[in-house]
């Protein structure tokens, strides 16, 4: 269990999954900084809280990758047409894209401009 709440349900944004329960996903994704963090040779007591607008905007498109992982083959839809395959995709994309920025000096916000890296994330209403 993560030492601190470093992203809460309220920060995934969006009717995508407002019917999805967002507490096990957003446990997962605050266990998965720490996780990160270690990989990263950093303690996990090192890691900035609030956490960088970076690291923020990281967890919030892991988290949301993961529900719609989750959420894959719910709709009563055949696979090629189902929206959660796409949206999956997108929110990969940009999870792998983020997490070349994510480093040591990130995570414990010793960098002045670690925002100018990040973008404005795609959001598929549904």
């Amino acid at each position: 269990m993560a030492l601190q709440q470093y992203i809460s349900a309220s920060d995934i944004k969006g009717t995508v999954f407002q019917d999805f329960s967002l507490s096990g996903v957003v446990a997962d994704t605050n266990d998965h900084l720490e996780a990160l963090a270690l990989s990263l040779d950093c303690y996990t007591e090192d890691i900035a809280f609030p956490v960088n607008p970076l690291v923020k905007e990281y967890l919030v498109n892991y988290a949301s990758r993961q529900c719609a992982l989750l959420k894959i083959g719910t709709n009563n839809v055949e696979l090629t047409q189902d929206k959660y395959i796409v949206i999956h995709s997108v929110y990969n994309k940009e999870v792998e894209r983020l997490r070349q920025y994510i480093t040591y000096d990130v995570i414990t916000d010793q960098v002045d401009e670690a925002s100018e890296t990040s973008r404005t994330s795609v959001l598929y209403r549904g």
